[in-house]
């Protein structure tokens, strides 16, 4: 972060009932502080990526098994009080949505870019959605379409705040 900071997001249980940590190393320490719980669930949530807005707003999102399937859930941290919002889901279609990456480019308000490998067309597609509210709304996009898989999407912010997309 701004303050050279490092911070760091996993997962952490016995498969079918991980949950979400996030933990941060002061500029200047060898050592991580405690860990943040972020998920409290007693169903399975995993795999989490992380990026910091511009205005230090540091979003956490992850795939979340709570429904019986896998679908892309966020949540957002105040880097000064180390405390995250309540859980929002970002996607929840009936099938699996999987493997989330986030990104947030530098515009005034941040726009937040959540990507993921997606089931619902018989075969894994890449979709992305993307938010200036936190996702309390969004827009998704399905960004492949080839009955072949697409997976393990990635994405990066380039200049112009252009969004680069992987998979």
């Amino acid at each position: 972060d701004a303050a050279g900071n490092v911070w760091t997001a996993w997962h952490a249980g016995p498969v079918g009932a991980r949950d979400i940590y996030v933990a941060r190393q002061s500029a200047g320490t060898d050592s991580f502080e405690t860990p943040i719980q972020i998920t409290t669930s007693s169903l399975d949530q995993c795999y989490p990526d992380l990026a910091l807005a511009a205005d230090g707003a540091l979003y956490v999102v992850w795939q979340d098994n709570r429904r019986g399937n896998w679908d892309i859930c966020a949540a957002v941290g105040s880097l000064d009080s180390r405390t995250f919002s309540k859980e929002t889901t970002v996607v929840n279609a009936d099938n699996n949505q999987t493997a989330p990456a986030v990104v947030v480019d530098a515009a005034s308000p941040g726009r937040v870019y959540v990507a993921w490998q997606d089931d619902r067309n018989g075969n894994q597609d890449i979709y992305v959605a993307h938010s200036t509210n936190a996702f309390a709304g969004s827009t998704v996009s399905r960004v492949t379409t080839n009955t072949a898989d697409q997976t393990d999407p990635d994405m990066a912010v380039g200049a112009g705040n252009t969004v680069y997309l992987v998979w």
